[in-house]
């Protein structure tokens, strides 16, 4: 989650410096014009450059570095099990030949990631992606035209004299589209772009509940022994040191309401909204991660995530998807076994400070 962050705070910025360049372009194409209607916008342009430009290249810099250090944050194990534990000489190397254990020949408590269960998701996502069409096809188009542009000014120096236009150069659609009398078309295309963000968005939750089958769409099941994670991996109470439960309320409804010292009341939508998610995590913290990593197989690491040197780290049960009474269902067994285990168990909620919003 810090990782997706930090690259979105460095797309932003990149769109503010694109701003900026976009300002200074403005400036120049009016002084060309003539006239002293220039003189007057440009200390405000100017104003807002130097703005742009302070975004993009000193705001947030710490915030970004501290979050993609490899070192500060977890990150899930990939790889065969030779990557996350020294073999003393003589111990035969580690295969995966882990058996998944399927709670479906047992009757306990298990959540199955379906797309049957999951048919408001993947229709929402769907609804998004259809709406963000027009969008992609007109950045697909744009860009098929700069790389044909600039294939022609690497074969053609003559091609070197044009102008950078190159979608209105491309064919029919590009002369209609970027034509000075079609620029009001902008503002559908923008509109569809919000759509295929919202979409693209919602498909990091929506594909994974599609691919998963068998063992690998356990997300979280309790056995009398332990527990088992995605891919049918099981984990005994002893290599258990703690279980901790999130859930995510920053985001509890269509709408809400905002307030701080920074900025009056707004109104606030939140299209990525789903109202059946329980948006709830659950971290097993475990005593020899390498051990787990060790046995588990290559499909069953999805499940394990490491600090940067893999000498501490936890199985992650998602259940963000899942319905919230299903998710009680299935805590307050874990949450019993855990207190036979004498394994702790902390409840935490995320939530939004708005002292912060702007930090």
């Amino acid at each position: 989650m810090y990782v997706a962050e930090a690259w979105g705070v460095v797309v932003g910025k990149l769109v503010t410096l694109a701003l900026a360049g976009l300002g200074v372009r403005v400036i120049v194409l009016m002084a060309q014009d003539g006239g002293w209607g220039w003189l007057v916008a440009a200390p405000f342009l100017l104003a807002g450059i130097a703005l742009a430009l302070w975004v993009g290249l000193v705001a947030f810099n710490g915030l970004v570095r501290d979050r993609l250090r490899p070192e500060v944050r977890f990150r899930r194990l990939r790889g065969t099990a030779r990557r996350h534990r020294a073999r003393p000489v003589g111990e035969p190397a580690a295969v995966d030949t882990a058996d998944p254990v399927d709670p479906v020949d047992h009757p306990v408590p298990t959540l199955r990631s379906s797309p049957r269960g999951q048919s408001d998701l993947l229709l929402r996502t769907a609804l998004y992606v259809v709406l963000g069409l027009p969008s992609a096809y007109l950045v697909g188009y744009v860009l098929l035209a700069y790389l044909d542009h600039l294939w022609l000014m690497w074969s053609s120096p003559v091609v070197d004299e044009w102008e950078w236009d190159a979608p209105e150069h491309l064919g029919a659609f590009g002369a209609w589209f970027f034509a000075d009398a079609a620029r009001g078309r902008a503002l559908p295309m923008l509109i569809s772009a919000v759509f295929l963000g919202l979409g693209i968005t919602l498909a990091t939750l929506a594909v994974p509940v599609l691919r998963r089958r068998g063992a690998d769409a356990i997300d979280l099941a309790v056995t009398d022994t332990g527990v088992v994670t995605r891919g049918g991996l099981a984990i005994d109470w002893d290599e258990v040191v703690g279980v901790l439960v999130v859930q995510d309320v920053r985001i509890g409804a269509w709408t809400s309401r905002r307030e701080g010292p920074a900025f009056p009341t707004r109104f606030v939508l939140h299209p990525t909204y789903v109202p059946t998610h329980s948006r709830t995590r659950v971290a097993l913290e475990l005593d020899d991660l390498a051990g787990v990593a060790a046995r588990a197989a290559r499909s069953q690491r999805r499940a394990l995530y490491a600090d940067g040197d893999l000498a501490s780290g936890y199985a992650l049960a998602d259940l963000w998807t899942h319905p919230a009474d299903r998710v009680d269902e299935i805590l307050a067994p874990l949450e019993a076994a855990a207190r036979v285990a004498r394994v702790p168990v902390r409840r935490l909620e995320r939530v939004t400070d708005p002292a912060k919003v702007l930090g």
